[in-house]
C-alpha cells in the first residue's frame, strides 16, 4: 500500500496494544474512551518528537501539558472525623479490604 509522504505509520508497541484492545468486540464504552484518550497521548508524543528542534539559548524549566494529560484512574476513599473530639469514625462502610 502506498501513503502519502505526509503519513506517518507508528509502530510503537504500547500504541499497537492499545489499538489491539480498542478493536475489542466486549470494550465498554468507558474502556474505548479511556483507550482513545491514551492512543492520543502516544500519537501526540511522537508528533512532537519528531518536529521539536534543539535551539541554543537560555535554558528555561517550565512543563505545559494539556489539561488531562496527567489524569489517573485511582479509588477515593474518606475519612470522617467527628467535629467536638476529632476522632475518626465510620463515614462509608465499604472501604478497601472491606468490600
Amino acid at each position: 500500500m502506498d501513503l502519502p509522504s505526509n503519513v506517518h505509520v507508528s509502530q510503537h508497541p504500547c500504541l499497537r496494544a492499545k489499538l489491539s484492545q480498542l478493536r475489542s468486540k466486549n470494550a465498554s464504552a468507558k474502556e474505548v474512551k479511556s483507550l482513545v484518550s491514551e492512543i492520543s497521548l502516544f500519537i501526540a508524543s511522537e508528533a512532537m518528537s519528531s518536529t521539536l528542534k534543539v535551539v541554543d539559548g537560555p535554558k528555561t524549566y517550565w512543563l505545559i501539558l494539556p489539561q488531562g494529560c496527567l489524569a489517573y484512574r485511582c479509588r477515593v476513599h474518606h475519612q470522617r472525623y467527628h467535629t467536638r473530639d476529632h476522632l475518626p469514625g465510620p463515614y462509608f462502610e465499604i472501604r478497601p479490604g472491606n468490600d
